[in-house]
């Protein structure tokens, strides 16, 4: 009797576990954790996620990634405003969300990321009544090797090359 010969694969978290655990290692880059290697695993977990997957799916990908990243992040705005916690760290998922869509899904990919999650921040920085620059990649390298080139060209030079890995 023969036994089939099966190749038993490691097992995959589903691609939403992956997403919220992407989002969870950007946000423990940012203080009061400050762990900023923890942002380049999240950011090429992000990247993996897009791969070959339709502008509908990046899109969720992203906006998981972003309120995993927002909420433990920016908890500590419950103090100041609940409903504004909430509103903040949607606001600042559907950015995510939004770039995780422009993000061809080819080989292209990961400079579009690089570009998408670049002008993400900056929009995010800007909008809405002037931007709120919580939680920011640039904000989670600040203790990284990287930081110095802000003093080239400012924070969004540290997030192009922070996402550029």
């Amino acid at each position: 009797m023969s036994t089939p010969n099966v190749e038993r694969a490691a097992p995959r978290f589903q691609p939403p576990v992956t997403a919220l655990l992407s989002g969870l290692l950007i946000a423990a880059a940012v203080p009061p954790w400050g762990w900023w290697p923890a942002a380049f695993m999240g950011l090429a977990l992000l990247d993996r996620l897009l791969a070959d997957r339709p502008t509908s799916s990046r899109f969720r990908t992203g906006l998981l990634v972003g309120v995993a990243w927002a909420l433990p992040s920016t908890i500590w705005v419950v103090d100041l405003s609940p409903p504004g916690w909430l509103l903040a760290a949607a606001l600042h998922a559907l950015w995510l969300g939004l770039a995780a869509a422009l993000v061809p899904a080819g080989r292209w990919r990961r400079p579009g990321l690089v570009g998408a999650v670049t002008l993400a921040e900056l929009v995010r920085w800007s909008v809405p009544f002037g931007g709120v620059p919580l939680a920011s990649i640039a904000l989670g390298q600040a203790g990284g090797p990287l930081a110095p080139v802000v003093r080239i060209a400012g924070p969004l030079l540290l997030v192009a090359l922070t996402v550029a890995g």
